[in-house]
């Protein structure tokens, strides 16, 4: 890859809008260039586009609003459809990235020689306390994730992969059709089997 290829972050939102600035942000913070959004309202509250725009800097914004609440998979798969990036990758709204996040998986895409269908990297579990307005009261580091090499019979078993960790090829996730719309929990799991 010479030059960077664009990459697509589906994030999924209802009624959070605290929360969804902080996971915008930390899309935002990315140092890895190309990068779009594409937002997908789960029919939850109005939010301020404008905002969110001056929020995101020179990262692209493609938001898609659905009227009535459809469920996680539907909203993961209405953002499948809406990405122009080769890559996609996933940020719920009550989620965040490190700053170097897509550029360390998406590095992994070009020194491996292997064609690989999706990359992902660990995550550290942050639990937090809000006040009522959403602001954070209290913050406590609960370690790293599950940090596994890929096995296949132990995906069977356990979901030790989280969803925003990930980036995948939207190709892979064309063929298989996306997630599984019969789930309200576990899309992500059912996806990676």
């Amino acid at each position: 890859m010479s030059q960077n290829s664009l990459v697509s972050i589906i994030v999924r939102t209802k009624d959070r809008p605290k929360l969804l600035a902080r996971a915008l942000r930390s899309i935002a913070e990315q140092t890895y260039r190309p990068i779009e959004i594409v937002l997908v309202n789960d029919g939850g509250c109005d939010l301020d586009i404008d905002e969110i725009k001056s929020t995101l800097g020179d990262v692209s914004l493609n938001y898609v609003r659905i009227e009535q609440n459809t469920g996680r998979a539907h909203a993961g798969n209405v953002g499948i459809e809406n990405v122009r990036g080769e890559y996609v990758g996933f940020l719920d709204d009550d989620d965040e990235l490190y700053p170097e996040h897509v550029d360390v998986v998406m590095s992994a895409f070009v020194i491996n020689a292997i064609h690989y269908a999706g990359v992902y990297s660990d995550s550290v579990i942050l639990q937090r306390e809000y006040d009522l307005e959403g602001n954070v009261l209290h913050e406590s580091n609960k370690g790293v994730f599950r940090s596994w090499d890929f096995s296949y019979e132990v995906l069977l078993f356990e979901n030790y992969i989280p969803l925003h960790c990930s980036i995948l090829q939207k190709s892979i996730l064309k063929d298989i059709g996306g997630f599984d719309e019969s789930f309200n929990l576990f899309e992500d799991w059912d996806l990676f089997i």
